[in-house]
């Protein structure tokens, strides 16, 4: 058991580094990659993890650190997400604002640009 705590011990110490290294180079599908790879990972080491009472004690401050780097992790992976939303979102921005630039009147309602006035 202890064992299985150092392996996600390291695995949540190895990911933070990587996805340290990844926000700044903005890799973004390497992120994912990571991120998702590590998250499977976690997984199964927390499936394998049945610990006893007795054994919870023992090792309390090792689970702490494991809480604590988990946590870390997930504000890390938040934030990058946050910022890619934001990313995008003025992405989109920018597209619009172009197009309004490149053809002002492609939302006229009239279909031939001309006006018809219909009183007699």
């Amino acid at each position: 058991m202890d064992n299985q705590l150092t392996q996600l011990k390291n695995l949540l110490e190895r990911t933070i580094e990587k996805v340290e290294s990844l926000a700044d180079k903005h890799d973004h599908e390497t992120f994912i990659e990571v991120v998702e790879q590590t998250a499977d990972e976690r997984d199964e080491l927390l499936k394998e993890l049945n610990l006893t009472d007795s054994e919870r004690k023992a090792n309390q401050e090792e689970i702490d650190e494991v809480i604590r780097l988990d946590q870390q992790l997930n504000h890390m992976v938040n934030q990058y997400f946050d910022s890619f939303k934001r990313e995008i979102i003025l992405l989109k921005k920018k597209k619009d604002t172009n197009l309004k630039y490149t053809n002002p009147y492609s939302k006229m309602k009239s279909p031939d640009g001309a006006f018809l006035d219909k009183r007699k």
